[in-house]
């Protein structure tokens, strides 16, 4: 459901590249850069809770740091 709403562009795998990080002693695989996303309204509209759902995750990866 949460992929029906947010479509990545085409250009995803050029702006994006796996990293190591060091997390609590050991090394996890991660991945680096960014990615544009568009929004599908009528998905939004059809499905209201998402638009909450979707508003606290980008919240919660600001706070955080993340995205």
């Amino acid at each position: 459901m949460f992929s029906a709403i947010l479509q990545e562009t085409h250009n995803v795998w050029g702006t994006v590249r796996p990293v190591k990080c060091f997390v609590e002693d050991r090394v996890v695989d991660a991945l680096t850069g960014y990615v544009k996303f568009f929004l599908d309204r009528n998905m939004l509209e059809k499905y209201g809770w998402l638009k909450e759902f979707l508003e606290n995750i980008l919240t919660y990866a600001e706070v955080v740091g993340v995205g």
